[in-house]
């Protein structure tokens, strides 16, 4: 008998905790078997968040905007001039600041406190589209300029390509040699 113990130990009482210590196994057990579905299945949506994020593109391709085209006489006098948009290339020192910093305040006045991305703004644009609000955007100023990359990188690529009817029509008939007969 030690010197803290009450008396010694009643007999059933090292079995009621080897009862309880088996119950607390198998429930565990039991919770580790129904959760075991729900976090496997978190790790496999992580992942392949995580291998979507990694097979996305570093650069964007950068073709270059489309522009006017001037149609020259032999003398290289100007004829016309036509385009889609009538656009002018120049170089970013070539715009005032002043400028630059009014496009910037017209499009998006909090860029430079929020960076990049606006999280606040894409929130509530997602919460309000969400809540059948009506449509609103919460792109920045950096969104724009990579869905405009990628609609003209798209739309160039659509303009090589033609309509199939056009590519079909273009293709050269086949030799006689090669033709299928129509006669049965």
């Amino acid at each position: 008998m030690s010197a803290f113990s009450a008396g010694p130990e009643p007999p059933g009482r090292r079995a009621l905790v080897g009862r309880l210590a088996a119950g607390g196994a198998v429930a565990g057990l039991l919770m580790a078997a129904v959760a075991a579905p729900a976090v496997m299945t978190a790790g496999a949506a992580s992942n392949a968040v995580v291998d979507y994020w990694d097979g996305l593109p570093t650069t964007l391709p950068s073709e270059p905007p489309p522009q006017r085209s001037t149609i020259l006489a032999a003398d290289g006098s100007k004829i016309a001039e036509f385009f889609q948009e009538n656009r002018v290339p120049l170089r970013l020192a070539e715009v005032a600041p002043i400028a630059r910093r009014a496009v910037v305040a017209v499009e998006d006045d909090r860029f430079y406190s929020h960076g990049p991305i606006d999280l606040r703004g894409t929130l509530r644009a997602l919460v309000n589209n969400s809540a059948g609000g009506g449509r609103q955007g919460g792109s920045t100023l950096t969104q724009q300029y990579v869905k405009n990359q990628l609609l003209n990188t798209a739309t160039r690529a659509t303009r090589r390509r033609g309509p199939p009817r056009c590519r079909w029509r273009a293709r050269r008939p086949r030799p006689a040699s090669r033709r299928r007969s129509r006669r049965r």
